[in-house]
């Protein structure tokens, strides 16, 4: 059984929470719902939060939540939709466990989100209470496909019974700790390569994983130790640039980089 902890992040009504409760007693690791431990301090629901203080200080809490979290033992971590949209928690929870990601396409999510509404009475969940919450869901998931894609293992939930996404989960975090040896850097389980340039004092790595370049600004922050907020060149040509600059730049943004632009014949 791992030691390790193991994250579980997504939007909200992915099954995170119950997927967690499920995996912890397999792992050996006890449970903790982030959201659930807002609340308690908070004294009130999170959608009462919302309503009485703001977003701002649901953040707040959580941010504090999950820095307590992660100063602890290893645990099964089930966390809020928005948590991994603050650096700061993604640093932590990186350095604390391995993140895994679940997805549920927009559609579904809604249908969850109802369901569960309608079964306990309640209304929507605050950040959907607009006149199109799909179209929110739409735009939510958009925005924050960059910083889910940070994730080291991914996994698809729609149309699954819950046993076998908690089945699917189990088998690929222990896959995982086999092939990283238990690395939590951004480029866990990568091939990296050191290049040697004529002159020795000038060597740097080449990181080398999938889906590496929407973690870059996690790169710079945990494994290369660079300070939190330099600015940045992105040095590249014309063909590169048009490809890939945009999303650099967002990904080092999503990480607390300003980028510039440099581009070479």
């Amino acid at each position: 059984m791992t030691r390790r902890a193991v994250v579980l992040v997504g939007f909200m009504a992915t099954g995170k929470t119950e997927v967690g409760k499920r995996l912890a007693p397999r792992l050996g690791l006890p449970f903790v719902d982030t959201d659930t431990l807002v609340a308690a301090r908070a004294g009130m629901t999170i959608a009462a939060l919302f309503a009485q203080q703001g977003e701002s200080a649901f953040r707040a809490l959580e941010r504090e939540i999950i820095a307590e979290v992660c100063a602890g033992p290893p645990a099964v971590v089930a966390t809020g939709g928005g948590a991994l949209l603050d650096p700061l928690n993604r640093e932590r929870l990186r350095e604390y466990g391995v993140l895994v990601l679940l997805q549920a396409s927009p559609r579904e999510i809604l249908r969850r989100i109802q369901a569960q509404a309608a079964r306990e009475g309640q209304s929507i969940r605050p950040l959907l209470a607009v006149p199109d919450p799909l179209s929110e869901i739409e735009r939510l998931l958009a925005a924050r496909r960059r910083v889910y894609a940070t994730a080291d293992i991914t996994v698809e939930t729609d149309g699954r019974h819950i046993a076998a996404v908690v089945e699917e989960v189990h088998t690929r975090v222990q896959d995982y700790l086999k092939s990283s040896d238990g690395d939590t850097s951004p480029v866990a389980g990568a091939s990296v390569l050191k290049v040697h340039t004529r002159r020795p004092v000038t060597s740097y790595p080449i990181y080398v994983a999938p889906g590496l370049l929407d973690a870059l600004g996690d790169l710079l922050r945990s494994a290369l130790d660079l300070p939190p907020d330099p600015r940045s060149l992105v040095v590249t040509d014309e063909t590169v640039a048009q490809l890939y600059a945009d999303r650099v730049r967002e990904a080092l943004s999503a990480g607390g980089y300003q980028a510039r632009l440099w581009i070479v014949p």
